[in-house]
This record gives structure tokens, C-alpha cells and sequence, in this order.
């Protein structure tokens, strides 16, 4: 009585092809944008970028995203004396 059970069941499948890559396999993806500003005088300079970059791998496991700032500020207070301020 169980084996007709089971040979029934694997009879099921001795017709079809499964592939699992197929089923959880996809193409990769990345993409990347980025803004940036600089500029200033004589006594102050500054820079700034914000970037964002995504990717997405062969498998949903390999997935990857991230933020970045970078924020750079130069001032020349005096002849001898300059300050910066540098953030990442």
C-alpha cells in the first residue's frame, strides 16, 4: 500500500525538468549616481559629494546598496593660521 503511494508520486516527475537556477538565478544589475559641488574664495573653500550606489548580484543574496557623503570645508583665517574641517 505505501510503495504504490510513493512510485505514483515519482511517476509524477519523471516527465518534468526542473532546473533550480532557473528559478532563482537572474541577471546582475548595478547602477550609480552621484552629486558634487565645490567652489569658494580666497578665504574659504568647500567640496561636497553625495553618492548612491545598488547592485543587484546573479543571486537576491548577493545584493548590495550604499550611501557615501565626502564634505571637505578649507579656511584661511590668517596668513599663519588655516583651519580645516574634513567629513566622510
Amino acid at each position: 500500500m505505501g510503495s504504490s503511494k510513493w512510485t505514483a508520486e515519482f511517476d509524477y516527475f519523471k516527465d518534468k525538468n526542473y532546473n533550480t537556477n532557473d528559478v532563482i538565478w537572474r541577471n546582475p544589475f548595478s547602477h550609480r549616481q552621484s552629486i558634487a559641488v565645490n567652489g569658494g574664495g580666497d578665504k574659504i573653500t568647500y567640496y561636497a559629494l553625495l553618492s548612491y550606489r545598488k547592485e543587484n548580484g546573479s543571486y537576491k543574496s548577493l545584493d548590495h546598496e550604499k550611501f557615501n557623503l565626502r564634505s571637505n570645508i578649507s579656511a584661511k583665517i590668517s596668513d599663519a593660521f588655516s583651519m580645516d574641517f574634513n567629513l566622510r
